[in-house]
């Protein structure tokens, strides 16, 4: 592991039982309570997993398998709050090079600090449910929220 990923502590799922001392194995967790505590986060890709680390503003290097997964890490990826790296072309050593690549860009954080501002999942369902509802009457689009957030460039 490079210098920024040493000395933190490792939550990981579905791991044999015999593990390094500074990696705690867990079962479900709630991402809302944990995302907020961690420097970064490893993952598949799935949208609600990508959601919740954005909300939290957590970098992420996501391995994406399959369906989505791959169009939502290029995504984030565009959005310079995460990288990317192929399940065949997995290691340790490339998973920790990305990490620290990652976790020591302060422009990188800066970035996912600017998006986390913006996430707000209250005010989507409520849009849903506005459009869902139009649309079920017979009506049109509602009219569309206030001003739109600001671009990063």
């Amino acid at each position: 592991m490079g210098p920024l990923a040493r000395g933190r502590r490792r939550v990981v799922h579905q791991l044999p039982s015999t593990l390094p001392p500074d990696v705690l194995h867990v079962g479900w967790t709630p991402l809302a309570r944990l995302l907020p505590r961690t420097a970064g986060l490893v993952h598949h890709g799935g949208i609600g997993t990508l959601a919740h680390a954005i909300r939290a503003g957590v970098p992420q290097l996501i391995v994406p398998f399959a369906h989505d997964q791959p169009d939502n890490a290029n995504r984030v990826r565009a959005l310079g709050i995460a990288e990317r790296l192929d399940r065949r072309r997995f290691t340790a050593e490339r998973a920790a090079r990305a990490l620290d690549g990652l976790l020591g860009d302060v422009q990188v954080r800066a970035r996912c600090a600017v998006y986390a501002a913006r996430v707000d999942f209250a005010r989507a369902a409520e849009e849903a449910c506005d459009v869902i509802e139009a649309a079920a009457h017979g009506g049109s689009d509602p009219a569309p929220p206030g001003p739109a957030p600001p671009r990063m460039p």
